[in-house]
């Protein structure tokens, strides 16, 4: 992966991205002024016509719907029904996804719990993906890096599994503990 895309994920929340792109609008225009400049100089007093701008913001404008629609498509379409059914959690930033034999009413059951145990409606909401396969529920979280190998991340959302199941769904409940892709790390069974 290219150094400006490295680096656009892991720059921190609070900075302005117009700190992270003037700096290489920058650079850009540096290297072709250092690179082409001569070329161009020369190539007008040799009686060389220059292009169209309108041409390039033309080809660039195409180029640019070419890339970008089939990948937003993707982004879209692809990677979000993969989590099941979406529900937004009303008043907040928090979603449900529910899949396989877990049913709108188990999800609406699942946000009562989490919000009367105040996991949701934090700032910035949270995710949480509800499945049900062969009469058991598994109920996936995602967690920040490495959370999931903390004893006290561990005891939290195995408390909230209990208070899960308790609330109505089937034991035994696995409760996943995920990275950022939603890839389980750590699972805690409820018995």
């Amino acid at each position: 992966m290219p150094l400006p895309c490295v680096a656009a994920i892991y720059l921190p929340d609070g900075i302005p991205r117009i700190v992270y792109a003037v700096p290489q609008v920058i650079l850009i225009y540096a290297i072709a002024s250092k690179t082409q400049a001569r070329m161009i100089i020369d190539h007008r007093r040799d009686g060389g016509k220059m292009a169209s701008g309108w041409a390039a913001f033309g080809i660039s404008l195409l180029s640019l719907i070419l890339v970008f629609v089939p990948l937003l498509a993707v982004v879209v379409f692809v990677d979000a029904s993969s989590y099941g059914t979406h529900m937004n959690v009303p008043g907040t930033e928090d979603e449900i996804y529910y899949s396989g034999d877990a049913t709108e009413q188990d999800a609406n059951s699942l946000i009562t719990v989490l919000t009367e145990e105040e996991f949701l409606g934090t700032p910035g909401g949270v995710t949480v993906l509800l499945s049900k396969s062969d009469g058991v529920y598994e109920v996936s979280f995602l967690l920040i890096d490495g959370a999931w190998d903390e004893a006290d991340t561990v005891m939290y959302y195995t408390y909230l599994g209990e208070v899960i199941a308790d609330a109505g769904f089937e034991r035994p409940l696995m409760i996943h503990l995920c990275n950022v892709d939603f890839e389980q790390e750590k699972t805690v069974r409820i018995d």
